[in-house]
């Protein structure tokens, strides 16, 4: 303990250049000499990215140490007692909590639970509409839904006011305040509220740029789905169909979004030390928002497929385009009409109605929307287009959401550490050429893994709609190729999780944005993987039980003389359906395996890094991890057209059903379309960062 503190003192020292100022400051403000303490206990706490160049020797610095000692025998106050020693060290640097702010845990509890409010008021408002109760469609979420457009619109322009106050405050010759303010002092400036709102763009959070970019690019598909919304409702006949509050969704909600991209790609990185109350509830309200859109759009498109479903079931196919026809649905899956037993007497016998699980009148109202909302060419172009666009929508959400979140957790935090270097510091990526060196078998592997993976997709865009190339045909084409790219993945994987283990630990701490994103993505992978293994398994097993009864049936029709032409056709349709249940099992199984082993790969990579020369030329593990880019690079394209296509879920519908299977799907085929894209960008990182020695070092012998 002792050795401890007289290090953090002569740090002190060195800064200070003569111990008379230090005395002086020990004299005069004990509590801000803890608090300097504190802060020189957790920047000094190790540097495990390398020892910059210029700082003295192991030797140097021991002997530095005892010269200290000797000079503060005489000059230091009395030490402390280990009760006022232990209570200044257990106060994190990093506080969450800005002491001047009265009742700070009860404020952030209380944003916490108004973003968990917002959230499930909006299930609750969408469920009291689309369920069979009489509460019109598009009333009350209509409402709320321009409440958290117009509030998050407020939230980034006042946002983006303080920051135009804080420049001009800068600008005016107050640069002294916000030298004092960076350093965690008090600011004196003629804008009084500064204080309580100064935003700090010299730290930064590690929000890392390729997740900028990829917001920036999902972002611009949600506006496009957006025009084509408000060109739906500027070229609608018969708008009386619709209130003047739908009317303004899609204008808010693309406003909402490209005020959203603006701040994420320029601002994401910035730290608010102090914006006060509003901007714990500003950044929630902004997380809130963009989860509840995700859980609106789950909850409004898988009712309103169901109700069609229904109606189409109980009336018949109908001549004109449908919502199911316009979204790619398989015809077979129409199923007929059941029947309920509703009155029986021993005279007239027994009398059956249609069942209908929902009412005449929600149908109609359902029908009717949908006719509104599909009668000219740029509304049915909207509705075909939803199942393209939607996983875009909810990955900027998911990524939007995240990043707010992670904002609004680090407001107050002012005493960061200057040294303190985060994930992804400039000193590791800015001083070193970018080479494919100890790459070039996994960079030509992966490009014809790409090069795979993306002609069977220009397969599957052709001939999905070709009534004469069979569905099962191409459903093993499918299969088949998404099992080979897992497979070789999976492999790759395996291999460098050995080879990456030659790098040294260096515990680089992963980025809180980077973690949060991981597991959420990771959940919707296993959801989506585990529901569709479930289905193949059951189904198997049914099909297994049916062909034994088959056998049974098939003797004893040999007895009156049957025809074999019908049993043999039904063996080979059982035949086709076990062997694609077979191949969407070993597809989902090796999703699981692959996704596990990966994450743990990235989880390696991003505490390693080469530090001897030896490990530089060798590279371990870059091969993996080029191949892995590319690999991931094909499934994110392979998911986002063909895996969320209705017709590679045939299988899962028909177990499911349309209302199971479309809330299922809506949760888990985005995330995990989002998993490949964020294991892209985590890769590309460790590519980046694992095979580069920090700004002035040069590797060890």
């Amino acid at each position: 303990m002792l050795i401890t503190i007289v290090n953090e003192t002569q740090f002190k020292l060195q800064s200070n250049n003569t111990p008379a100022q230090t005395e002086m400051k020990f004299s005069s403000n004990e509590q801000q000499d803890k608090d300097s303490l504190n802060e020189t206990a957790s920047t000094a706490g190790g540097n495990v990215e390398g020892v910059p160049s210029g700082t003295p020797g192991r030797g140097e610095r021991n002997k530095e140490n005892e010269s200290a000692a000797v000079q503060l025998s005489s000059s230091s106050p009395p030490s402390r007692s280990l009760v006022s020693r232990i209570l200044a060290r257990a106060r994190s640097p990093n506080d969450l909590l800005d002491h001047t702010e009265p009742f700070s845990q009860l404020w952030i509890v209380l944003s916490n639970v108004y973003g968990e409010l917002v959230i499930v008021l909006m299930m609750a408002l969408c469920l009291a509409e689309v369920m069979d109760t009489p509460v019109p469609l598009l009333s009350l979420q209509g409402i709320f839904l321009m409440y958290l457009y117009v509030g998050s619109i407020a939230v980034i322009i006042g946002i983006y006011i303080w920051v135009l106050f804080d420049s001009c405050a800068s600008l005016n010759g107050t640069r002294t305040g916000i030298d004092d303010v960076e350093i965690g002092g008090t600011s004196i400036t003629r804008f009084g509220s500064l204080k309580r709102a100064h935003i700090s763009r010299a730290r930064t959070a590690p929000t890392s740029f390729y997740i900028r970019v990829g917001a920036l690019l999902f972002g611009l598909a949600t506006l496009v789905f957006n025009g084509l919304e408000m060109a739906m409702h500027s070229m609608m006949q018969g708008a009386e169909c619709l209130s003047d509050v739908v009317f303004a969704h899609p204008v808010l909600h693309g406003l909402f979004t490209f005020l959203q991209m603006h701040f994420l790609f320029v601002n994401s990185q910035v730290l608010v030390e102090r914006f006060g109350l509003a901007a714990r509830f500003g950044f929630t309200h902004l997380a809130a928002t963009n989860i509840a859109v995700w859980a609106r759009l789950v909850i409004w498109d898988s009712a309103q497929e169901w109700t069609y479903f229904v109606y189409l079931a109980q009336r018949g196919s109908q001549t004109s385009a449908s919502t199911l026809n316009l979204r790619g649905f398989p015809g077979s899956l129409t199923r007929h009409s059941r029947d309920l037993l509703v009155d029986s007497t021993p005279e007239d016998g027994s009398i059956f109605k249609p069942y209908r699980p929902i009412s005449n009148e929600q149908i109609s109202q359902v029908i009717a929307l949908q006719e509104c909302l599909n009668t000219n060419t740029l509304g049915q172009l909207w509705t075909s287009s939803l199942p393209f666009l939607y996983p875009f929508i909810v990955q900027f959400s998911l990524i939007a959401a995240a990043v707010t979140f992670v904002m609004g957790q680090n407001v107050g935090r002012s005493r960061v550490p200057l040294k303190q270097k985060f994930h992804g510091g400039k000193d590791l990526t800015s001083h070193a050429r970018v080479g494919c060196d100890g790459s070039s078998k996994g960079l030509f592997l992966g490009i014809l893994c790409m090069v795979a993976g993306i002609v069977v997709i220009l397969i599957f865009l052709v001939v999905r709609e070709d009534e004469h190339f069979s569905t099962v045909t191409l459903s093993w084409l499918t299969c088949g190729t998404l099992i080979g790219i897992l497979a070789l993945s999976g492999l790759m994987t395996s291999t460098g999780l050995i080879q990456i283990r030659q790098m040294p630990v260096v515990t680089r701490a992963p980025a809180a944005l980077d973690s949060l994103l991981s597991n959420v993505a990771i959940f919707g992978v296993q959801l989506y993987s585990i529901f569709t293994i479930v289905v193949c398994a059951c189904s198997l097993a049914l099909l297994e039980a049916e062909t034994e009864d088959g056998e049974e049936n098939e003797d004893s029709s040999f007895s009156f003389g049957t025809s074999e032409n019908g049993g043999e056709a039904q063996e080979g349709n059982a035949r086709q359906t076990r062997g694609r249940h077979i191949m969407l099992l070993s597809a989902s199984i090796l999703q699981l395996i692959q996704c596990f082993a990966q994450s743990t790969l990235i989880a390696e990579t991003s505490r390693r890094s080469c530090i001897t020369r030896f490990q530089m030329l060798a590279k371990p593990g870059r091969q993996v991890i080029t191949f892995l880019l590319f690999s991931n690079a094909v499934l994110w394209a392979f998911d986002t057209v063909i895996t969320q296509n209705w017709i590679s879920q045939e299988l899962q519908l028909r177990f499911f059903g349309v209302l199971v299977w479309g809330i299922l799907s809506r949760i888990g085929l985005p995330l995990l379309i989002f998993y490949r894209f964020h294991s892209c960008v985590l890769l590309l990182e460790a590519w980046n960062k694992c095979y580069r020695t920090p700004r002035g070092e040069h590797p060890l012998n």
